[in-house]
């Protein structure tokens, strides 16, 4: 059951411990929204992106210190929530845990900015990962699908 802070309901502060719930508190439930006119925008970017897997302690690792993401901003196994920085303001990038049943997702892909995806690339095979090589769109965009060891299918980009 969800717990209330502030009179605001969220279904993962049950779960979450409380220095935890603080930051969620601040980042998700604090925003008053004022009666919105039709041409306003009802969202306001992307908070977070959820990927599923079945092991966290090796997502952790994958996402962490293979493609980089650094140390998680909030790590509760516990939650069967991992979430990193995505490296800028537009996102962040969680691994979830499965659930039974949970096949690989090669339709909904996060794609990550990168400087130089053709270097990237290269740089993501040495250190073991499965990547398909780059695709240029000539005055549009380069990417690249790579895959995590869970079989979930992600991109990377960077100008042409």
């Amino acid at each position: 059951m969800a717990q209330p802070v502030d009179g605001k309901f969220h279904p993962l502060l049950s779960a979450l411990p409380d220095r935890t719930a603080a930051r969620l508190d601040e980042r998700v439930l604090r925003p008053t929204f004022k009666t919105m006119a039709a041409t306003d925008p009802l969202f306001r970017g992307i908070n977070v992106v959820s990927i599923s897997v079945t092991d966290l302690d090796r997502a952790r690792e994958f996402y962490g210190e293979v493609l980089g993401l650094g140390s998680p901003l909030y790590d509760l196994p516990e939650a069967g929530w991992i979430e990193f920085s995505a490296g800028g303001a537009d996102g962040n990038v969680s691994v979830i845990s499965a659930e039974s049943g949970w096949t690989p997702s090669t339709g909904t892909t996060l794609v990550l900015n990168v400087e130089d995806c053709h270097a990237a690339v290269e740089e993501l095979r040495r250190r073991g990962v499965q990547c398909e090589d780059a695709q240029v769109f000539p005055g549009f965009v380069t990417f690249a699908s790579f895959y995590d060891p869970f079989g979930n299918r992600l991109q990377m980009c960077s100008p042409a």
